[in-house]
C-alpha cells in the first residue's frame, strides 16, 4: 500500500534523535537496537527499487520506508534530479590539505582504524571513508577495484558528499542525524548510487561535539548486516582514543611543568619515599653529588648521603625543617648545607618526603644574587634588518627610556624574552633587578603567593613568610611572560600595583609601596579573551602604554641569512671549527617558512652541525626533509634545484627509513607514522625487501 508524504512521522522521529546528541557507552548499544527496525534488511533489492520509483515518478511512499530515508528522499527532491548522473563538488589538493590540517586529531587516529579494520576485510570488495564534519572525503583505504568503482561515481578524496550534492547516502546521515546509518541499493536518491551499500556512524569527541563520520562501502551483493556494527566499532574506538589521548597529554604537562619547575631550582632537591627509595633528583642535585639521576633514581637515598642525627630524627618525627645549618656527607666529602625538610601528605597519611638543600655560601649572597639578577642583553642583540626588525627596535628604544609599561606581542619562539631584557638593560633601571614570572608554568592555586606573596605567620608549611614577584623586582622591571595565563585574581593585584603602586602580601593587613616597571609578552589573542571575560580590559590598556609586535621569522625574510650567521658563529665556538652553508642549502632556509621561528632556526641548524660527522659546510641533502621538499602551497622554487615527484620521495623515504631500522618494520612504521600493514603494502609496490637491509 502506498500513501501520500505525512510529515507527522518523520516530525516524531526526529525529535527522539535531537534528544541524543552525545553519545558513548550503553547509547551506541540504543542506536544499534532503534536501527535494527530503522535500518531493516529483510526487504529486498526489488522491493527498495519499488519503492524508490513509486517515489520518484509518483511522489508516494511506502511505509515500508524508514523514517531516516523518507525525510532524507524529501529533502532531495527540490534540488536534485535523481536519474541525473551527478558529480559532487571537489576541493583542490590545497584545500583538501588545509581541510586534513583543520582536522590532524581526526585523521591521525582515524588512520589506524581504518588499517587495523582493512586487515579483517580485504579482499571483501569494500572500501573505508573518512570525512569530516561538513561530509568532505578525507581519507580512503580499501580494495583497488571498489576504489575505482567509487571513482567512477565520483567519490575521491576531497568530494563533498554532504545531502544537499550527493543526494540519500549513509555518510550525510550520520552526520545530520548524528546516529549511525546504513542505505542499500535504491534507498539511494540517486539512481548512480543503487549499485552501492553503505553503513556510516559519526564520531563526536567527549563533550558530544560532532568530528566527522566512518563508513564501509561495498556492492548490494557484498553488503553484510555486520556493517553498521563494524562502523560504528570503529567510531567508538576512534572516540575512546581521543579521549585517552587528550587525558595523556595533559597528564605529561602536568609531568613536564612539574619537572621544569623542579629543574629550574637552584637548591638541590630530593624526593623519597616511606621507603626512602629515590624518586626524583633535580638538576642541581645533580651536580651537587656529582652522580647522574639515573644512577640515583630508585635506590635508597642513604647509599649516597649521610645526615646529622638531628635530620635523622626530624625524618622519623615527620618534623618540618626550615632553613638549618648541618654537616652533610656525599661520598668522601663533607660540606656545610642549608636543608629544608618538607613531607608530602595524603588522605593515607605521609606519602614521601622533600629534601632541599644548598651551600652555606649560596645562602649568604642569595638575596643579594636575586636582587641583582643582570642580563646581558642590549639592543644591539635584537639581530636583523628587515623593516620589522627595525621598527621593533625604534620602539624598544622609545619604551627603554621612559617608565610606562611594555607589552610584547608576537607567535612563540619569536624572541619576546631577549627584546624584554634588552628593554630592561638599556633602560634607567639597568643596575637594579630584572625578574622574571613565567606565569602559564605557576599553579594557579599558587599564583598570588608567588607575585604578592605571604605575610609570616600566615602558613605553617611557610612561618617564615614569602617575598613576591612584586617585591623583588623593587625599583627594578618585572617580566611576565605568557601574561594571559594570570587568573582574575592575579590580574586585579596586578591592577592595583600600575595604578596606585601598591602590594599587599597574603595575610598582610596594610599594603606596602613598590616601584617596579612591568614588562609583560604574550602570544595570544588577547582582544578575544577580552570578550570572553578571561582577561581584564583595564589591565591590557595598563600594560601597553608601548606595544611592540615582533614579527614572525616567515615576514622577516631578510634577516634569515643574518640569524643564520650569528648562530653558525655561536655553534663554530662549541664545536670549535668554522661552519658555513652552501648556496643551495640557504636557499632552501630562506625559502621555508619557519613555523618555530627563530627558535627552531637555532634548533634545526644547532642539530645539523651536530650530526656533519666533520663537515665544515651545510649542503642541502644535510637539511630535513621537511625543508628539502617542494612547497605545496605553490611558492616559487628555483629554477637549479630538482623536484623529484611523489613516488620518487615515497620510494627515497621508505629506503631512508629501511636503512636506518636495518629493516626492522615495527621501528620502520612508527618512523614513518604509518601502520604496519600500510608499510608493508608500499614496500611491496615499491619492490622493496626489508630483509636486504637486515643483513648490511
Amino acid at each position: 500500500m502506498l500513501f501520500k508524504v505525512d510529515h507527522s512521522d518523520l516530525v516524531k522521529m526526529k525529535n527522539r534523535q535531537t534528544e541524543r546528541t552525545a553519545i558513548s557507552g550503553d547509547g551506541w548499544m540504543e542506536l544499534l537496537s532503534d536501527h535494527a527496525v530503522i535500518n531493516s534488511t529483510s526487504f529486498s533489492m526489488d522491493q527498495l527499487l519499488e519503492n524508490w520509483q513509486a517515489f520518484v515518478t509518483q511522489r508516494m511512499l511506502s511505509p515500508r520506508v524508514s523514517p531516516y530515508i523518507a525525510a532524507s528522499w524529501q529533502r532531495c527532491l527540490p534540488f536534485i534530479n535523481p536519474t541525473d548522473r551527478i558529480i559532487p563538488n571537489r576541493l583542490s589538493e590545497e584545500h583538501l590539505h588545509a581541510a586534513r590540517v583543520a582536522n590532524p586529531e581526526l585523521v591521525s587516529l582515524a588512520l589506524p582504524v581504518m588499517e587495523d579494520v582493512y586487515q579483517y576485510i580485504e579482499s571483501s570488495h569494500s572500501l573505508l571513508l573518512l570525512t569530516n564534519s561538513a561530509c568532505c572525503v578525507l581519507e580512503i583505504v580499501g580494495d583497488p577495484a571498489m576504489i575505482a568503482l567509487a571513482e567512477q561515481a565520483g567519490i575521491v578524496p576531497g568530494a563533498m558528499i554532504s545531502e544537499q550534492q550527493f543526494g540519500t547516502n549513509s555518510i550525510a546521515l550520520s552526520v545530520s542525524e548524528r546516529t549511525p546509518v546504513q542505505v542499500r541499493g535504491a534507498e539511494h536518491f540517486l539512481r548512480q548510487l543503487h549499485t552501492f551499500a553503505d553503513a556510516a556512524a559519526p564520531i563526536f569527541f567527549y563533550t558530544g561535539r560532532l568530528l566527522g563520520s566512518i563508513a564501509l562501502v561495498t556492492t548490494c551483493e557484498y553488503f553484510t548486516e555486520h556493517a553498521l556494527g563494524l562502523v560504528t566499532s570503529a567510531a567508538s574506538a576512534i572516540a575512546v582514543q581521543r579521549q585517552s589521548d587528550m587525558l595523556l597529554a595533559d597528564y605529561n604537562n602536568q609531568l613536564a611543568k612539574l619537572n621544569a619547575v623542579l629543574s629550574s631550582v637552584t637548591e638541590g632537591v630530593l624526593v623519597w619515599d616511606e621507603e626512602e627509595t629515590l624518586l626524583h633528583v633535580n638538576v642541581a642535585a645533580e651536580k651537587m653529588m656529582n652522580l647522574p639521576a639515573q644512577a640515583l633514581l630508585g635506590r635508597s637515598f642513604r647509599r649516597f648521603i649521610s645526615l646529622p642525627p638531628f635530620i635523622d630524627d626530624a625524618i622519623k618525627r615527620h618534623q618540618v625543617l626550615e632553613n638549618v645549618s648541618g654537616r652533610i656527607h656525599l661520598g668522601d666529602r663533607q660540606l656545610h648545607f642549608i636543608v629544608n625538610l618538607k613531607f608530602v601528605e595524603t588522605g593515607h597519611g605521609i606519602f614521601g618526603t622533600v629534601f632541599t638543600f644548598r651551600s652555606e655560601t649560596e645562602d649568604l649572597h642569595l638575596l643579594e644574587q636575586s636582587q641583582l639578577n643582570k642580563v646581558s642583553q642590549t639592543l644591539d642583540s635584537l639581530v636583523g634588518e628587515s623593516a620589522g626588525t627595525r621598527r621593533v627596535r625604534q620602539l624598544a628604544r622609545m619604551a627603554a627610556s621612559a617608565r610606562a609599561s611594555v607589552l610584547i606581542r608576537g607567535e612563540h619562539g619569536t624572541g619576546k624574552t631577549l627584546l624584554a631584557s634588552a628593554i630592561h638593560n638599556t633602560s634607567p633601571r639597568r643596575e637594579e633587578p630584572f625578574v622574571i614570572c613565567a606565569s602559564a608554568s605557576i599553579p594557579k592555586d599558587l599564583m598570588m603567593v608567588e607575585l604578592v606573596g605571604l605575610e609570616k605567620g600566615v602558613s605553617s608549611k611557610e612561618p617564615w613568610g614569602q617575598a613576591g614577584k612584586f617585591e623583588l623586582a623593587h625599583n627594578g622591571t618585572l617580566y611576565l611572560q605568557d601574561i594571559e595565563a594570570l587568573t582574575l585574581e592575579a590580574q586585579t593585584a596586578l591592577l592595583n600595583l600600575l595604578e596606585l603602586g601598591i602590594v599587599q602580601r597574603l595575610g598582610k593587613s596594610r599594603p606596602a609601596p613598590v616601584d617596579v616597571r612591568i614588562i609583560a609578552s604574550t602570544s595570544a589573542d588577547l582582544e578575544r579573551l577580552i570578550e570572553a571575560g578571561s582577561f581584564r580590559g583595564d589591565l591590557y590598556y595598563r600594560l601597553s602604554p608601548f606595544e611592540i609586535r615582533i614579527p614572525p621569522l616567515r615576514e622577516r625574510a631578510a634577516d634569515i641569512s643574518i640569524l643564520i650567521e650569528n648562530v653558525l658563529n655561536r655553534l663554530a665556538l662549541q664545536f670549535n671549527h668554522p661552519i658555513q652553508v652552501s648556496d643551495d642549502a640557504m636557499y632552501l632556509l630562506r625559502r621555508y617558512q619557519w613555523p618555530g621561528n627563530i627558535s627552531e632556526l637555532e634548533t634545526l641548524l644547532s642539530r645539523t652541525a651536530s650530526q656533519m660527522q666533520g663537515k665544515d659546510e651545510i649542503d642541502a641533502e644535510d637539511l630535513p626533509v621537511f625543508v628539502r621538499q617542494p612547497n605545496p602551497l605553490g611558492f616559487e622554487i628555483a629554477p637549479n634545484i630538482l623536484v623529484n615527484s611523489l613516488d620518487e620521495m615515497e620510494r627515497e623515504a621508505l629506503l631512508q627509513a629501511a636503512r636506518s631500522c636495518r629493516g626492522h618494520l615495527g621501528k620502520m612504521s612508527k618512523m614513518l607514522g604509518v601502520s604496519r600493514t600500510t608499510l608493508w603494502r608500499k614496500l611491496k609496490a615499491y619492490d622493496i625487501s626489508a630483509q636486504e637491509f637486515r643483513l648490511k
